[in-house]
């Protein structure tokens, strides 16, 4: 999550001098409107020398709206050599309008990007994300599931260190988090918002962490060093996802950075009784003491 909890790289950062905002909340790259900031561009100032910058912009909003015959014509003939300068900026005009559509889900102009214009399907935006990426961050199943079939890699990851599978966790997208582990994507891998199954828990995303353990995801695995994805679902307040984790084998006292077990913390919160009995009808024990020798019992009680 190549950042925070929206896109991979965050849409409120500031443009870098090449590129300015519209009042209609386009952005201006060099003559090019489109609506990101640069992070998706791999043109320059320098290759738009001499190139018609109304045909670039026509072929990129193109791919950015869906409209294929469009995205066709305007690719025909920034490759056809007929315009002047535009053949050494075809393949950067090419990787871009790849990654329009794929954030915005247009699973057919990649398809066609792809195969019959040999784009390179883990093409990169200028800020490390490949069309894949761009496709799970934005929950575009049709689009990533069309890119995985093109043999795109699902384990690529972002420029935070984030790969497909985290991004499917974090928006609970079920369809997607399958077809990327059925294609190899590796259901422990950290990134520093944890596992993936971390991060499904952490969301209360019940399905997500079901499939995640069904493909075998360690319930006690712990990459960020804070929490066990135990810990996750409770402060998520997620009793399905911790009823899952506990069926998979999650340890009822393994404790979070500070020793605090799963047990310590449900009673630390308010409602979170039928928390307590699950974990106690597991074998919690509610004798471990947190790092300043507090019993659980002794904190309910207060």
């Amino acid at each position: 999550m190549s950042s925070a909890a929206c896109s991979p790289s965050s849409s409120s950062a500031s443009p870098p001098p090449s590129c300015s905002a519209t009042a209609s909340g386009m952005s201006v790259c060099h003559g090019i409107r489109h609506p990101f900031p640069c992070f998706l561009f791999r043109i320059t100032s320098g290759d738009l020398i001499g190139v018609d910058v109304i045909m670039v912009d026509a072929l990129l909003r193109a791919a950015m709206d869906g409209d294929l015959d469009l995205v066709a014509r305007m690719a025909a003939e920034l490759k056809s050599g007929r315009v002047p300068g535009a053949g050494g900026v075809w393949l950067a005009c090419g990787i871009t309008a790849l990654q329009l559509a794929a954030a915005n889900g247009r699973a057919h102009v990649c398809r066609f990007l792809v195969r019959d214009l040999g784009i390179p399907v883990d093409s990169r935006s200028s800020s490390g994300d490949t069309p894949l990426l761009l496709a799970a961050t934005f929950r575009h199943t049709a689009t990533a599931a069309c890119l995985l079939e093109r043999g795109a890699d699902p384990r690529a990851l972002d420029s935070g260190g984030h790969a497909p599978l985290h991004w499917a966790a974090y928006n609970g997208d079920r369809e997607l988090a399958t077809l990327l582990l059925q294609r190899g994507a590796d259901a422990g891998a950290a990134s520093p918002r944890g596992t993936a199954l971390q991060v499904a828990a952490s969301r209360a995303h019940a399905d997500v962490v079901a499939v995640l353990l069904l493909y075998g995801a360690d319930p006690n695995k712990v990459a960020d060093i804070v929490f066990t994805p135990l810990l996750s679902s409770i402060v998520a307040g997620s009793l399905e996802c911790m009823k899952l984790l506990i069926e998979a084998g999650a340890n009822v006292n393994a404790g979070g950075f500070n020793g605090t077990t799963p047990l310590f913390l449900a009673c630390s919160r308010c409602g979170t009784l039928p928390f307590v009995k699950c974990l106690l009808e597991a074998g919690a024990d509610p004798n471990v003491p947190d790092e300043v020798s507090t019993i659980c019992v002794l904190y309910k009680h207060i």
